[in-house]
């Protein structure tokens, strides 16, 4: 029997990076209110993780089922250039 996936995620490293550059002001405060960093810290968390996903090319989670039990699987691909 085949292995039937019923969940698939995929995500685009520059695309997420590209999305948290746009919201990078509120997610500095969002940091600074949550966490009671300094503006300074809190800019530097938000750059490191801007940065990561820059390194991303691309992740893909699925999940399914194979004779009964659940299986997971997890791909994911660096951009190194």
């Amino acid at each position: 029997p085949e292995t039937q996936n019923h969940t698939l995620a995929e995500l685009n490293g520059q695309a997420l990076a590209s999305i948290l550059q746009a919201n990078y002001r509120t997610m500095v405060r969002q940091n600074m209110v949550e966490k009671g960093n300094s503006e300074k810290e809190a800019e530097s968390s938000t750059d490191i993780l801007i940065t990561l996903a820059q390194f991303v090319e691309s992740l893909k989670l699925n999940i399914g089922t194979h004779q009964a039990l659940t299986q997971a699987g997890l791909e994911l691909k660096f951009n190194l250039d």
